[in-house]
């Protein structure tokens, strides 16, 4: 999985954004500009320390902070579909 997480790191970094907070189960992307926040999710399902609401109340927070925030998840070897995922989303 961590060459799946450098993967799209990159391809995001080319984008323009930048890291703003990883954890265990996602890593969160800033691009100052256009005020998009990109949140890739993997493992979610996986921990079982992690809060739902805890989790959401973050979420929110970040809606309310930026002017877009897009959730994607990203599967095992599926970097891809992943890139071609967002990349529908910030083309539009």
């Amino acid at each position: 999985m961590a060459d799946c997480i450098w993967d799209i790191n990159i391809f995001l970094m080319n984008k323009g954004f930048s890291q703003s907070r990883n954890t265990q189960t996602r890593h969160e992307y800033i691009h100052h500009q256009s005020d998009i926040c990109i949140i890739i999710d993997y493992g979610i399902c996986s921990d079982e320390q992690l809060l739902y609401v805890d989790y959401t109340s973050h979420q929110n927070a970040l809606v309310h902070r930026h002017d877009k925030v897009y959730r994607f998840l990203l599967e095992q070897e599926k970097t891809d579909a992943l890139k071609q995922e967002i990349n529908f989303f910030l083309d539009d």
